[in-house]
């Protein structure tokens, strides 16, 4: 049996944040099987925060090869190792997406001929090279265009040729591709908005601001629309708009295209099929066992309607999943006839939460500063005994059909952490209460707009939120600047409970892996 108690140390090892299993990022996002990466920014800290790797060497795994982007499911943006990207994307398409794709043309001003050679156009683009959003949309709409003149199919693959040699040669497979022209206008608008994302959800380097779009979901039901650029609502776009989302839906969705290596802070589509020379292959009861497994041996305990409701999938898919994956996912009975989902090997873990980072990394460097500026520094004392530790937060085990409404600790030892925005802690779950009370998910997804906010917890449960510069920003601020981060309790009880020394070391934690030599950490004033 599992106790309510054991629920959440037990989803902290298996999400990768008591304990590390992976040191390479790409194995850490094959453990996940997708992780969620709407936020560019955010996935890549994700990585970074559960394998020690710094943000170069993260960088790297993309440039390489080693992980992709695409749309796995509820139409989000997710990051996976690359072997699994096409038939994670596939399957998706072809229980959800392809059925309504012509469906989804309805408000372009083209015809079903006439976008499928655009689509070849983009396709044939690709073959050269990997491309940025804007130079793919280019190429499209060169193709619309000449189409649209009465030019034909060749003058119309010929038109997104003369496209793709107008923006440059693209990325070469390791990486950079600098001084590739860029298309003017609403197009390129549509094509590059929210590349990349700062920790706050900011894309102009300022800490705080609006993030990437990729709501809620409960079930199936999607969290937003396919391919719908950050800060636009759906069905108020332009049709350039409309069109440079059809065009990413139909290249990514259908396995034609995936999210590859970077060009300074925005992320390139390579073509599928060269980019990823050896792509795993599943049918239909293969992938949905796959699914199951990859689910609950990187967040269980869990329910069916967690597994659900993180796959986009149904309840009766989920069930189909479970039923495929055999004796790779286990039932244990929980208090109060709760039945939890568990890798087989989950409950024989060592229970000694050795977690990497907060508690273990020295806090040289970071310092924590009231809102009047007064610098703190790292080894003064933390605010209450043990703030090394950091402080048990009660969190809440999930009630009604997913638990009884039991008041669990955190894991002592745990300390401080910094997670990214829309991290698997909170965004895995259907419930995720065991980690974050339900009174604060507001202020975690404020107006359940889909925006989740980077969260600070203290012992695995979230007391705060955090923001940080961009990766632009950050960058201006010279190599010896220490990374400005300001912390937001969500209430002054709880902000006390933010041991200065450990939050300083979380902070470090993330300086390190930007390579920065330290962090400087803003308080409100009631926490100075």
């Amino acid at each position: 049996m599992i106790r309510n108690a054991q629920v959440l140390p037990l989803r902290l090892r298996a999400l990768g944040l008591a304990g590390r299993a992976h040191s390479d990022p790409a194995r850490v996002a094959a453990h996940f099987l997708a992780l969620q990466g709407q936020d560019f920014w955010a996935a890549r800290w994700a990585l970074g925060l559960r394998s020690g790797a710094g943000e170069e060497a993260v960088r790297a795994a993309f440039d390489c090869g080693d992980l992709v982007r695409g749309w796995p499911m509820r139409g989000t943006l997710h990051v996976m190792a690359a072997a699994d990207a096409l038939w994670l994307q596939r399957l998706d398409w072809e229980l959800s997406g392809a059925g309504a794709a012509e469906r989804r043309l309805a408000d372009l001003p083209h015809s079903p001929r006439d976008w499928s050679r655009a689509l070849d156009a983009a396709a044939e683009a690709l073959d050269a090279g990997p491309l940025s959003r804007a130079e793919l949309v280019a190429v499209a709409a060169r193709a619309l265009a000449a189409r649209g003149a009465g030019g034909g199919a060749d003058r119309a693959l010929a038109a997104g040729r003369e496209a793709r040699a107008d923006v440059g040669t693209g990325a070469a497979r390791t990486g950079g591709a600098g001084g590739a022209a860029r298309p003017s206008g609403a197009l390129a608008a549509a094509g590059t908005r929210g590349a990349d994302r700062a920790p706050g959800g900011s894309d102009s380097g300022r800490a705080g601001g609006p993030s990437a779009a990729g709501g809620e979901a409960s079930g199936a039901r999607r969290e937003m629309p396919r391919g719908v650029p950050a800060g636009q609502t759906w069905g108020a776009q332009s049709p350039e708009q409309r069109m440079a989302r059809r065009l990413l839906t139909h290249l990514v969705g259908a396995g034609i295209a995936v999210f590859g290596p970077t060009r300074g802070t925005e992320q390139l589509l390579a073509l599928a099929e060269t980019w990823i020379p050896a792509p795993r292959r599943l049918d239909l009861e293969e992938a949905l066992a796959e699914i199951a497994t990859g689910f609950v041996r990187s967040h269980g305990p869990a329910t069916e309607r967690d597994l659900a409701r993180w796959a986009g999938r149904s309840l009766g898919e989920a069930r189909r999943g479970i039923a495929a994956a055999g004796d790779r996912v286990v039932r244990v009975p929980g208090e109060n006839g709760v039945e939890w989902l568990v890798a087989p090997d989950a409950l024989d873990a060592p229970q000694d939460w050795d977690a990497p980072g907060a508690n273990n990394v020295g806090a040289t460097g970071a310092r924590v500063l009231g809102s009047a500026g007064a610098g703190v520094a790292a080894g003064h004392d933390g605010l209450v005994p043990g703030a090394n530790n950091a402080s048990a937060i009660d969190g809440i085990v999930p009630g009604g059909k997913d638990g009884i409404g039991h008041r669990a600790q955190g894991v002592p030892g745990l300390g401080v952490r910094l997670l990214p925005a829309f991290d698997e802690h909170v965004l895995g779950y259907a419930n995720r209460s065991a980690q974050l009370r339900p009174a604060d998910e507001p202020l975690v997804v404020p107006g359940r707009n889909g925006v989740f906010k980077p969260t600070v917890t203290v012992d695995g449960v979230a007391v705060g939120t955090w923001s940080a510069p961009g990766p632009a920003a950050t960058a201006r601020l010279g190599g010896d600047r220490p990374v400005p981060i300001s912390v937001a309790p969500f209430d002054r009880a709880r902000g006390r409970k933010l041991g200065r020394r450990a939050l300083a070391a979380a902070a470090q934690e993330y300086a390190a892996y930007l390579g920065r030599p330290g962090a400087e950490v803003a308080l409100p004033s009631h926490n100075a």
